[in-house]
Parts: structure tokens; C-alpha cells; sequence
């Protein structure tokens, strides 16, 4: 189906729900992600912008800058987020 023929098959009612969900679901995550980098002495800003969040996370957490690149790797992005050495202690 083309997407003109989709667009058909949604009524308003449910263009509504669907924008409601997604302001209930996106704006808690953004307002405490903005409360993180805040707390972490960042500006809140920074978490707004894609990548450079990730960055600014990971220097947070004091793990090396490679980690950045490592997360653009389908199989080590879940590993690296995923592996905590600390549990392993």
C-alpha cells in the first residue's frame, strides 16, 4: 500500500491519540533527561541534540570516547550497553 492509501485509512480521531501518546511518552523522557544533564553539572541543552547526548553520557560516566564510535556497531552497541564490569565483582 502506498502511503497516500494509509493516510486514507486513518480517521482524525486516531491522528489525536497517536500525538497524544507521543507527548505522553516524549515529554516525561525529555523533561528528565534534561534533569540528568543538569544534575551532572552539563548544560540541558545538550541532551536535546542526537549524538553529542550520547557523548556527553558517556563523559558522564567516564568511559573512554571510543565507546561513541563503538555504539554505531549494531552487536557491540548492545554489549556495551548491556556489560557493567562492576557486577561481576
Amino acid at each position: 500500500m502506498t502511503s497516500a492509501i494509509l493516510l486514507g485509512m486513518i480517521g482524525p480521531w486516531q491522528i489525536v491519540l497517536i500525538a497524544f501518546f507521543l507527548m505522553v511518552f516524549t515529554i516525561p523522557f525529555v523533561v528528565a533527561f534534561w534533569l540528568l544533564f543538569e544534575k551532572a553539572n552539563q548544560e540541558g541543552w545538550k541532551s536535546l541534540t542526537p549524538i553529542y547526548n550520547v557523548y556527553i553520557l558517556i563523559k558522564i560516566a567516564r568511559k573512554p570516547t571510543y565507546w561513541l564510535l563503538l555504539l554505531f556497531i549494531p552487536i557491540l552497541a548492545f554489549g556495551s550497553s548491556t556489560y557493567n564490569p562492576t557486577l561481576l565483582k
